[in-house]
């Protein structure tokens, strides 16, 4: 009896110590962000029993390489690896190079590791049972070829580049004897055979790796075709002249084709020569621009990073003689190549900006390129194709111009198919809240059988057979509509399908997430082979988060990474996908007061049911109270399970961030009705506060709000139409509509669209219904405002006009309103530095935490910095003296009017003429 009495104690002494420990875990603070451990580039060896994977800081270059068996018997780790390890299962290998520059081979059978020193890179070459890599020297031009077994064959000097393809082919320019030449290497025994003379700017092979081109850009630009089996070129040819003739520069190679009679080149085009400018400068604007002036001369100067538009044009041959070289685009127009198809282009044309539909060129044609010939065949009646989906010869696909007809163009007969009859449902998203008009969404993920398409609506899978005219399989039997389930295949991280069976599927209704697998009898439901609350992978999700599950190539064995919003993701060993074994163990939220997640359902002042997302900080106690930040952008529900990185804040509210010191965050979804976008945001955010309010552990009278871009305007529409937050951040969002509708953005583009037909959804231009745009902008309530407001603005912003924060600033603090206005001279739309986040974290932390929580105000805040000590005081020190931020700078009297007509509905004041 004695004993079990001191093991009650022992028991309740040890409850006692891990409650401590858990109370006393520290905040998350500013020394995390770079220290944040996390699992990357994970690899499993191709017959399964191996797996790699590095864990770093989340921002950190060093990793540390974990090497373990999938059955966990043996671990192995290096220190300081640089990313890119590789596993060579026929050797039974692993390879990396690590930050002091050393080569590493390691034996994975009899753990013996072989080290090269000096190597800042290295590249496998030869088929998959390697037997060669490369070694690139930090010697200036210094290459080593070594074999596998950390044997020497061959070492290269004065390199001054090399080209290597996938199947092992070695193409070298350097100087020997001398003389710079060009020199393919027998990677067997490293001898070099001289194929070419000078220096080679460009290299590449053809997709089936039987023809190379080289490109000089020497004294004359040339290019030179081989024959992989041969040591002569086929062909040169001289192509910098007749490029000169057509205005257009070649800065490199695109693509060859399989047959080597047609080789593509990257271009720039070169304005022609002009007479000098004269000092007397002048902009005319027309009104038949086709794109208006400012964005015209933004676009001379300026390179769009996130276009994929490929610049080109082809030299084409017949019987290896040169036949022409042409420019295979013009102004406005896009080259698109076919996968699988050498013969033919797409070239998309649109003269005017896509997104302004309102003007006749902003109308998307598309043409059929015979890159032989250079004729081309306009598709009728198309706005999109998709080419790089096709791994066949003979099919394109895309949408009509309508947008509601997925369709098949036959490259070989030309003629159009209606595919949307073919399927037994509708394909068209109903959900308005992305368009006012209802589109086909689907998907092509991959082929088999040769012309069978695989590919996916919003919900379903299915198989189309383009060689006939049979009805579409869905191969998940409709269980995906039926029950609100989302089926995608998995793909790796080119893109490529993974596996045919086995197929992710994500719940919307529960938001969870896991795998199923397809039948083989038709006309039968998918098998549930696991699911959970979690994310294992966000194909199908709104989300570019979760890691792609990985399979080994010569077996069905799988690694997959799991993750919750209170545990990071690691990794699990699976061969059925419903015994998980797990693999790593990193849980760097563990030395901190972390956070939970859970569902939350409330309705929305309209009436809506409408579901969001509760973060409670890791040490919740529901018998005390706490400040809410709701934060939002459309909706998120889909974040339900996804593991956040906390960092410094650049656009959004770090939610790890702020629970951690004690807030609730609330992530509440926003459907909208067109036409009333900012009522349908007040309508979510404030029935989701309401609800909020109803907690015992909610301090309903210290709430605030968040939101960024969208999100943030979404913020000064809230603030202008509610009294119920007591504080609010508002990062780079709009307050006018009116003005921002003619207004360019920093990028100088024409934001119309955005307010007609994109995010703002009003749905009609300004002159057809001038009290919607009037109705959802901030700036014409800005005397109903109550809730001090915080905002971030940037001159450079390229998304949303700098004028547009500043427009609203003053409008308060002409007001009299308590209104805070951020400006960062390096910031964007987001922020980009690090020192910029650090601070701008700082700030937001101070603001929420003085109207939140009841802490001092600090200097910026109650007195401001002066222009003179920008960059000097950043006024992060608590006001000793001035408790909170006091009246703004009217008068009482001034004050009195402002009462007075802030009563009045804005509707009334319309209606009266009262502006």
């Amino acid at each position: 009896m004695e004993s079990f009495k001191i093991n009650i104690r022992c028991l309740i002494v040890a409850l006692l110590v891990v409650n401590m420990a858990i109370a006393q875990k520290p905040v998350i603070d500013s020394s995390t962000f770079d220290n944040w451990d996390k699992i990357r580039d994970t690899q499993i060896s191709d017959d399964g029993k191996y797996v790699a994977y590095g864990v770093s800081g989340y921002y950190k270059k060093d990793f540390i390489l974990v090497l373990q068996t999938t059955g966990n018997k043996n671990e192995r780790r290096f220190s300081n690896v640089k990313l890119g390890w590789k596993f060579i299962t026929g050797k039974n290998l692993i390879v990396f190079v690590d930050q002091q520059k050393t080569f590493h081979s390691y034996d994975l059978r009899t753990n013996v590791e072989k080290t090269i020193p000096e190597i800042a890179s290295f590249q496998l070459l030869g088929d998959e049972n390697m037997d060669r890599v490369l070694l690139r020297s930090t010697a200036s031009g210094t290459m080593k070829l070594y074999s596998l077994k950390g044997e020497p064959v061959q070492e290269f000097e004065q390199v001054t580049s090399s080209f290597t393809g996938s199947g092992g082919e070695l193409i070298v320019s350097m100087k020997k004897d001398g003389e710079p030449g060009v020199f393919k290497v027998n990677i067997q025994d490293g001898s070099a055979q001289k194929i070419g003379s000078g220096p080679v700017t460009s290299l590449l092979f053809s997709s089936n790796r039987q023809h190379f081109a080289l490109l000089s850009n020497g004294a004359s630009t040339k290019v030179y075709l081989y024959n992989i089996s041969q040591s002569e070129p086929y062909a040169v040819f001289e192509v910098g002249e007749e490029a000169k003739k057509q205005a257009f520069e070649i800065t490199g190679l695109q693509k060859l084709n399989d047959d080597g009679q047609a080789v593509y080149f990257n271009i720039k085009d070169v304005a022609p020569a002009r007479r000098p400018k004269s000092s007397l400068g002048v902009d005319i604007w027309n009104y038949q621009d086709r794109k208006i002036q400012s964005q015209q001369l933004y676009d001379l100067t300026h390179v769009d990073i996130f276009s994929l538009a490929l610049r080109c044009a082809v030299l084409v041959l017949e019987n290896n003689r040169p036949r022409a070289i042409r420019k295979m685009q013009g102004d406005d127009e896009t080259v698109k190549f076919i996968t699988g198809n050498d013969c033919y282009a797409v070239i998309e044309k649109t003269e005017g900006n896509a997104m302004d539909l309102w003007s006749r060129y902003s109308k998307t044609q598309n043409f059929l390129l015979d890159v032989r010939s250079g004729e081309r065949m306009l598709i009728p009646g198309v706005r999109s194709v998709d080419t790089w989906n096709s791994v066949h010869d003979n099919f394109i696909t895309g949408l009509d111009e309508t947008g509601q007809q997925y369709y098949s163009y036959n490259l070989t007969t030309k003629k159009m198919s209606d595919l949307t009859r073919r399927f037994p449902v509708s394909l068209l998203y109903v959900d308005r809240d992305k368009d006012p008009k209802n589109f086909v969404v689907v998907q092509t993920k991959g082929w088999e059988k040769g012309n069978i398409m695989l590919l996916n609506d919003e919900f379903d899978l299915w198989a189309l057979d383009l060689n006939s005219d049979a009805p579409a399989e869905c191969l998940t039997n409709g269980l995906g509509r039926s029950k609100g389930i989302q089926f995608r295949f998995i793909r790796d991280i080119f893109g490529k399908m993974t596996d045919r069976k086995v197929v992710t599927a994500y719940d919307t209704k529960t938001g969870q997430n896991g795998f199923y697998r397809l039948s083989d009898k038709k006309a039968s439901n998918p098998i549930l082979l696991t699911m959970g609350d979690c994310l294992y992978s966000s194909e199908g999700m709104d989300l570019v988060h979760g890691v792609t599950p990985v399979k080994a190539k010569g077996t069905n064995a799988w690694v997959v990474s799991r993750e919750t919003a209170a545990e990071s993701p690691n990794l699990f060993f699976t061969t059925d996908f419903r015994q998980f074994q797990q693999l790593s163990f990193v849980y760097p939220e563990k030395k901190y007061n972390w956070l939970t997640s859970e569902r939350i359902d409330f309705k929305t002042v309209d009436g809506r049911d409408e579901k969001g997302v509760l973060y409670k900080p890791e040490n919740f106690d529901s018998t005390k109270k706490y400040p809410v930040i709701f934060h939002y952008y459309e909706r998120r529900f889909t974040t339900l399970h996804h593991y956040i990185v906390p960092e410094a804040i650049g656009d959004n509210l770090d939610i790890p961030w702020f629970v951690s010191r004690g807030y609730i965050v609330v992530v509440p979804d926003i459907h909208y009705k067109w036409g009333q976008t900012g009522k349908s945001a007040f309508n979510s955010v404030q029935g989701a506060a309401l609800k909020m309010s109803t907690y015992s552990w909610v301090d309903k009278n210290r709430m605030g709000i968040q939101g960024h871009s969208f999100g943030g305007y979404e913020t000064n529409y809230i603030v202008s139409h509610s009294n119920l937050f007591a504080a609010a951040m508002s990062s780079a969002g709009a307050s006018d509509h009116i003005s921002g509708y003619g207004e360019p953005s920093f990028d100088e583009h024409y934001n119309g669209s955005f307010y007609e037909y994109r995010q703002y959804r009003l749905g009609v231009s300004l002159w057809e219904d001038p009290a919607a745009y009037i109705e959802n902008s901030p700036i014409f309530n800005a005397d109903k405002i109550t809730t001090p407001l915080l905002m971030m603005n940037n001159v450079k912003d390229g998304a949303v006009p700098f004028p547009q924060g500043v427009e609203l600033f003053l409008a308060m603090m002409r007001l009299g309103k308590k209104a805070w206005l951020l400006q960062y001279d390096n910031g964007h739309h987001t922020l980009g530095t690090d020192q910029d986040k650090w601070l701008h974290t700082q700030y937001v932390t101070q603001f929420f935490d003085h109207y939140l929580k009841g802490a001092p105000a600090p200097r910026w805040m109650t007195r401001g910095i002066p222009a003179k000590d920008k960059g000097y005081d950043y006024g992060l020190d608590y006001d000793t003296e001035i408790k909170t931020p006091g009246p703004g700078l009217i008068t009482e009297e001034e004050q009195r009017k402002i009462d007075n007509y802030s009563r009045v509905p804005l509707k009334a004041k319309l209606e009266k003429g009262n502006y």
